[in-house]
């Protein structure tokens, strides 16, 4: 038996011994760490609070698009974005919006040839912006498809 509180003590005075010597770094660590995770979740919330306002946003317009006669290709793209700002998968928008106005534009849907001489045009612009400050290099890459994009615009416009 004496064994045994001899033990007991010794086992008591060690742990006594760890939680004196207990680092305060870590304790400081466990602290910014646990700061730094409500951090992360108060933004998680905002952005899933702005999506939530966007997507509101998103339906509304699709009902009043419904109601004032808009292309459905319109009204469907707008669809898409809604659910992606709703699932927060920008992927899903991007993928499924670039696969239904090649169909479009294949099939000669107005709407969808319209939406992507748009965008052309853009693309064409901003390159033609990008190109002032680049290298040489760069410059005769951006001139080449800046040229293609042009051709493209002549393509669908005829």
């Amino acid at each position: 038996m004496a064994g045994l509180n001899a033990l007991k003590e010794y086992y008591s005075s060690q742990l006594e011994v760890a939680v004196v010597k207990e680092d305060p770094r870590r304790q400081t660590g466990i602290l910014t760490t646990h700061i730094e995770e409500e951090r992360a979740r108060r933004e998680q919330a905002k952005i899933e609070a702005d999506n939530t306002k966007r997507s509101e946003q998103l339906r509304i317009k699709i009902t009043k698009d419904i109601l004032g006669g808009v292309a459905v290709h319109e009204i469907l793209l707008t669809a898409l974005e809604c659910i992606s700002t709703m699932t927060g998968d920008t992927a899903f928008y991007e993928q499924n919006k670039r696969q239904l106005q090649a169909q479009g534009v294949a099939v000669g849907d107005k709407v969808a040839v319209d939406i992507e001489l748009k965008e052309l045009r853009e693309r064409a612009e901003r390159m033609k912006r990008w190109r002032v400050d680049t290298s040489e290099d760069e410059r005769a890459r951006l001139d080449k498809a800046i040229k293609w994009h042009e051709q493209r615009i002549q393509e669908l416009e005829s």
